[in-house]
C-alpha cells in the first residue's frame, strides 16, 4: 500500500480549527532542540472535539487522522487511546519528557491522560497516520472477552523488531477505514484487535526482559546481516566466547541466538515478500535459506500459510 492508495480525514495544521494545537513558531534542527517544546504549558484534547473539527459523524468510536507534520504540536494529552505508525520520514515523539526517533514503520501507543508532543525530525519530510480509540470501544472489547481488555496505562513504542505481519495490519486497517468512508465494520475492528493484542504482548516482554548492551549490539548485527550472521561474526565483533554469548543472550532474552536469527530471517523475509516484485527462490537465498523449499517449509511452518499465499493476500 503506498501513500497515494488512501485519502484520510487531515489533521490540517495552519487550518484556523487545528492551527492552536501546534507550535508555528519553533523548528526542531536537532534531537536537543526537544527541549524548546516542553516549555508550552500542556492540555487535554477530547475525542468529542476532535471528531466535531473532522466534521465526521458523532458518536464514532475510532477515526484515521493523517498529519504531514509540518509544525511541531504542542505538548497535550487527551480522553482517548492514540496510535501514531510513522508512515513516512522519522518522527520525534517526546513522552512524558523523554524524547524518542521513531522511524519509518514504527509506532506508539499513547493512553489517556499521557503527556506528549510530536513534531517531524530533522526537516525529513514526515507523514504520521494518527488512529484514534474511544475508551468506550475498548469497553465493549472487554465485554466481548468477559475481561478487561485494556491493562496498558502507559506509552509503549515499537521501533525495533518490528513485526512485519502488524505493519500490514495497521496498513490493512489504513485502507479498510479508506474504503469504508471512514466507518468502522468488523473487518476494521479484527485489525485493530490484532494491534492492541500486539501492544499488550509488547509491554508485557519489555517488562519480562530489559536488554543489556551486548544484547543490543548481538541483535543489531543480527538484523544488519540476517544471511550472513553466525556465532563466529558475533563472537568476531563482541569478542566474547560462543559458549558466554549463548548462555548470556538465552539468559536475558528467554531465547536463544539461534530462535533470534531464525526469526529475524522470517521478518526479513516477510517484509521482502511484501515491499518488492522479488522471487520467492531470491528471497529466500537474500533472507540466508539454505533453498526455496526450506524457507518454504518454516514459512508455512509458522504463519500457516505459503510464501505466495501471503504476498498475494497482503498485496490484494
Amino acid at each position: 500500500m503506498k501513500l497515494n492508495d488512501w485519502i484520510l480525514p487531515e489533521f490540517d495544521q495552519q487550518g484556523n480549527d487545528f492551527n492552536r494545537y501546534v507550535q508555528q513558531n519553533i523548528e526542531i534542527n536537532t534531537h536537543d532542540a526537544y527541549q524548546q517544546l516542553l516549555q508550552d504549558s500542556s492540555f487535554e484534547l477530547s475525542f468529542e472535539d476532535v471528531y466535531h473539527k473532522l466534521g465526521l459523524k458523532e458518536n464514532c468510536d475510532m477515526m484515521l487522522i493523517s498529519d504531514n507534520l509540518k509544525y511541531p504540536s504542542r505538548r497535550h494529552s487527551h480522553d482517548y487511546y492514540e496510535i501514531p505508525f510513522v508512515v513516512k520520514g522519522k518522527l520525534l515523539h517526546i513522552i512524558n519528557g523523554i524524547p524518542h526517533i521513531m522511524p519509518q514503520n514504527s509506532f506508539s501507543l499513547i493512553p489517556p491522560g499521557i503527556d506528549h508532543v510530536i513534531a517531524s525530525y530533522q526537516h525529513e519530510e514526515t507523514v504520521v497516520v494518527n488512529i484514534l480509540v474511544s475508551c468506550h470501544l475498548i469497553e465493549k472489547f472487554g465485554e466481548l472477552l468477559n475481561a478487561p481488555f485494556m491493562p496498558i496505562t502507559k506509552a509503549v513504542w515499537v521501533e525495533d523488531d518490528i513485526n512485519p505481519f502488524i505493519t500490514q495490519t495497521i496498513r490493512q486497517l489504513i485502507y479498510t477505514y479508506y474504503r469504508n468512508s471512514y466507518h468502522l465494520n468488523l473487518g476494521i475492528l479484527g485489525y485493530l484487535m490484532t494491534l492492541f493484542q500486539y501492544l499488550i504482548d509488547t509491554l508485557e516482554h519489555k517488562h519480562e526482559h530489559v536488554l543489556d548492551d551486548l544484547c543490543l549490539q548481538v541483535l543489531r548485527i543480527m538484523k544488519e546481516h540476517p544471511a550472513q550472521v553466525n556465532m563466529d561474526m558475533l563472537t568476531d565483533a563482541t569478542h566474547y566466547s560462543a559458549g558466554y554469548l549463548s548462555r548470556h543472550i538465552k539468559q536475558v532474552t528467554g531465547q536463544t541466538i539461534s530462535q533470534h536469527i531464525a526469526q529475524i530471517r522470517l521478518n526479513y523475509a516477510m517484509e521482502l515478500l511484501v515491499e518488492t516484485d522479488m522471487s520467492i527462490n531470491d528471497i529466500s537465498l537474500m533472507a540466508g535459506y539454505q533453498s526455496e523449499s526450506h524457507f518454504y517449509r518454516i514459512f508455512k511452518e509458522v504463519n500457516k500459510l505459503t510464501p505466495a499465499k501471503y504476498r498475494q493476500y497482503l498485496k490484494k
